[in-house]
């Protein structure tokens, strides 16, 4: 006998159908097999003998020993105690065994790692200002900063020696010039800089200290220059010590032809455009616009251009403004266009080919059915073309998918939930074909044949689609299942004890079903197809008692 698929609906259609007489007494509903303790590879919790908590696993639908090694999620961390005494971590592996319970050495005194050695290998970085240095740890204690300390003096070595931030920060020594005593500041490493009393080997420079050690101060330093053109002057290089600045004197309006840089830009005469009395053609004739003359001024300068013509740029496929280039700025444009209805964006009108038109963005496009609003109605999946299997959106409206015969193997049918503005409900007809067998299968007697008729709906990945079986006419009774798109399909199915023989439709067990696919309760339908495929065939002969396998 075949066995029957997961989701099995056993019924007697003899009530169904009203045929009591014929087949005998009605049988209960029942799926083979019971419950399992629990689902193989599942891991539970438990309590060991002496109450200790556990875990166990699920082998072959029975759970195994309470374990203290096993744990139920892999790379969980938790907290647990090593076995010297430390506090450590422990991992939950892949293979759900507790890993070794660890932890690492810290400056503490004690042999947290449990490896017979106490603070071995501890080091870390330290600072001294801005000099970086190391320390180590020994029985708990952490050493003196290698780069220093704040009670050491500050030296001339290029370190932050006091650790203040500051490296050579106000360190001086005696210096002489002559027999004259000075000091000198330290400027880095080793480094020393001038002696306040002067060298005999310096030139002099202006910081109010006989340098060269001649008895003079800030001798012969001369002048300095700033400025250019009109604006060009100079002042002493040296005053009491110290550098004066150089102020340039004031730009002034440049004079055509003088022959000087006045407003002092380094350019002369840098504003006589022409030479006065000439004339020149002036203008352009590129693009719209045609040449004239203009005539130089007694300031350089021309004047007026006569007789040239030009315009603004408009949106006309033209180079209205003489520039070499059409429509260049997008004349008459920049506003924004369109719509940003549903699936539409807006754009900004731009001139293009000397017309204004709507670009960027997205544009309204034919409706089609994906839940998007793509003629930007306002409504997404309107006015779409009717699929090819509507209008079967009722059960008076149901489209007769012919027969299914007996033992004949699967009739597999395609088909889309179609949006036309709202959720959509399929309805189809059909019917089962017993074969008009010539020897009896079961005997002789005329109850003796068992039937079952399987319906399996295949909804679109991702998507869950309700499907409903009746029986015979609309609003009988129904047997429903849904399936949630995951690959594997769900089914109803439908069995019953039979009569042998097809008398020419006496006596026939010959059935005709209404099925429903429409969306699960809650989720609109994608457009994407679902399959439905229909089988029926005989599934063997009663028992002594008239009873079918199932009942």
């Amino acid at each position: 006998m075949r066995q029957l698929k997961s989701s099995l609906i056993v019924l007697s259609l003899c009530s169904l159908f009203g045929l009591a007489a014929a087949c005998g007494d009605e049988g209960g509903t029942d799926t083979p097999g019971g419950p399992a303790a629990c689902t193989a590879g599942e891991f539970g919790d438990c309590v060991m003998a002496d109450g200790a908590s556990g875990v166990r696993r699920c082998v072959d639908g029975a759970w195994g020993a309470c374990s203290l090694t096993l744990c139920k999620t892999a790379n969980e961390n938790v907290v647990c105690n090593t076995s010297c005494g430390s506090t450590g971590t422990q991992t939950c592996g892949a293979d759900n065994q507790w890993g070794l319970c660890i932890t690492a050495e810290i400056c503490n005194g004690v042999d947290d790692d449990c490896n017979n050695q106490v603070d071995e290998g501890l080091s870390q970085i330290c600072y001294c200002g801005l000099s970086e240095g190391q320390q180590t740890c020994t029985q708990g204690v952490w050493s003196p900063c290698s780069a220093g300390s704040e009670n050491t003096p500050e030296v001339c070595d290029g370190a932050d020696n006091d650790c203040d931030g500051f490296i050579d920060e106000d360190v001086t020594q005696i210096c002489y010039c002559g027999n004259t005593e000075g000091t000198e500041k330290c400027i880095g490493a080793n480094q020393w800089g001038p002696c306040s009393a002067g060298s005999g080997n310096n030139a002099e420079i202006c910081n109010g200290i006989d340098d060269d050690c001649n008895g003079t101060i800030d001798e012969d330093l001369g002048e300095q220059t700033c400025g250019v053109g009109a604006c060009k002057t100079s002042v002493a290089a040296c005053v009491q010590g110290q550098v004066p600045d150089c102020t340039p004197l004031a730009p002034q309006v440049e004079e055509c032809g003088d022959q000087i840089d006045n407003d002092c830009n380094g350019t002369v005469d840098e504003t006589c455009a022409c030479t006065p009395g000439a004339m020149e053609e002036c203008g352009t004739n590129v693009g719209e616009c045609s040449v004239g003359t203009w005539t130089c001024d007694a300031n350089g300068t021309w004047g007026e251009c006569s007789g040239a013509t030009s315009s603004e740029e408009v949106c006309d496929g033209k180079d209205n403004d003489c520039n070499g280039e059409i429509d260049d700025g997008n004349p008459g444009g920049g506003a924004e266009c369109g719509s940003d209805t549903g699936g539409c964006s807006k754009g900004v009108e731009t001139c293009a080919g000397g017309e204004i038109v709507c670009q960027g963005g997205q544009q309204g496009t034919d409706e089609v059915c994906d839940g998007v609003d793509n003629d930007c109605s306002g409504v997404a999946d309107d006015n779409l073309d009717q699929d090819q299997w509507e209008a079967n959106d009722s059960c008076g409206t149901a489209r007769d998918l012919g027969t299914v015969q007996e033992n004949a193997g699967s009739l597999p049918f395609t088909a889309t939930l179609y949006k036309d503005g709202g959720v959509d409900s399929d309805w189809y007809k059909i019917m089962t074909d017993e074969l008009n067998d010539i020897i009896p299968p079961c005997g002789f007697s005329l109850d003796d044949v068992c039937y079952v008729f399987e319906i399996t709906l295949q909804s679109p990945a991702g998507e869950n689609l309700d499907f409903c079986v009746y029986g015979q006419e609309c609003g009988g009774d129904q047997y429903c299942a849904d399936d949630e798109g995951t690959g594997g399909g769900d089914q109803v199915v439908i069995g019953w004890a039979g009569i042998w023989g097809d008398l020419v439709g006496v006596l026939s067990d010959d059935r005709t079903f209404l099925v429903e696919v429409k969306p699960h309760s809650g989720t609109v339908n994608s457009c994407e197809a679902y399959s439905l495929s229909f089988n029926f065939y005989d599934a063997g002969c009663p028992d002594d008692q008239g009873n079918c396998p199932w009942e």
